[in-house]
């Protein structure tokens, strides 16, 4: 991310050894966890929050025969919790969210995954301890701006939370299509109003999902709820009900004039 100009931002793009200045009317930051471009005078800091986890994934070969289509399969421990599922070409992705203190006492993320298994009494995957993991940053941050002169940040690079439900994908998607219209009419004509526009929509329309999915990820920190609203909810499904139908609530799309 490069410096201001009177009518455009410049940005500078890089591929190995090559590099090319552009210059845009606005720049839409959708980096990811991984955010490098932004500088510390543009007040954009990210606050991370404590104890979070970071994220593990890997994708095997052939999942077990235990790993049947179309169930999600989770496996809650002490140090936090992993998703198997099917692909449909018979592979099986797994992603974990854990402690980092826990990875490192257990020397990796095939460890980490396999101790998790283990204390649910399912069997580990063959193949765990030697594929090749990816990992992400701290997951739970957030910012308390999400604007600056001729630049928006949306998706991941925004916000993000501990993704048990499954919602990361529909966050950044939706914040996309919250700032559309709101970065068409930015291109043609800054307004210094702009950035904080768009962090009020931000919070109104994400952040507010978000919560629930917060809640869920403190819950799951004590052994003893969990236990216990899973066994709950086993008996009576239907008290899940309200929780699962905010979830996969569409998102009502905010009209920013």
């Amino acid at each position: 991310l490069g410096p201001l100009e009177p009518d455009a931002r410049r940005v500078t793009l890089a591929r190995g050894n090559d590099k090319v200045d552009v210059h845009a009317r606005v720049v839409l930051v959708a980096t990811g966890l991984h955010t490098q471009t932004l500088n510390t005078d543009q007040g954009l800091t990210v606050s991370v929050e404590r104890h979070s986890r970071v994220g593990l994934g890997a994708v095997l070969d052939d999942a077990p025969d235990w790993c049947h289509r179309g169930t999600i399969f989770m496996a809650r421990g002490r140090f936090g919790y992993v998703g198997l599922v099917r692909l449909e070409d018979g592979r099986l992705d797994i992603a974990a969210a854990c402690d980092p203190m826990f990875v490192r006492a257990v020397r990796g993320p095939g460890n980490a995954v396999r101790r998790v298994l283990d204390e649910v009494g399912w069997p580990c995957p063959v193949g765990v301890l030697e594929c090749a993991w990816r990992g992400t940053p701290w997951l739970t941050r957030r910012r308390k701006r999400l604007g600056a002169q001729r630049l928006f940040l949306i998706g991941d690079a925004a916000s993000y939370v501990e993704p048990f439900t499954g919602e990361g994908i529909a966050w950044a998607l939706a914040s996309g299509a919250a700032v559309a219209p709101l970065a068409v009419r930015a291109a043609r004509r800054w307004d210094p109003s702009f950035a904080a526009q768009w962090t009020a929509a931000y919070a109104r329309l994400i952040q507010r999902r978000q919560r629930a999915c917060r809640l869920v990820s403190g819950v799951l920190r004590r052994a003893d709820v969990t236990a216990g609203l899973v066994s709950l909810l086993s008996r009576m499904p239907h008290l899940a009900a309200p929780f699962v139908r905010a979830v996969n609530a569409p998102f009502p799309i905010p009209v920013l004039s």
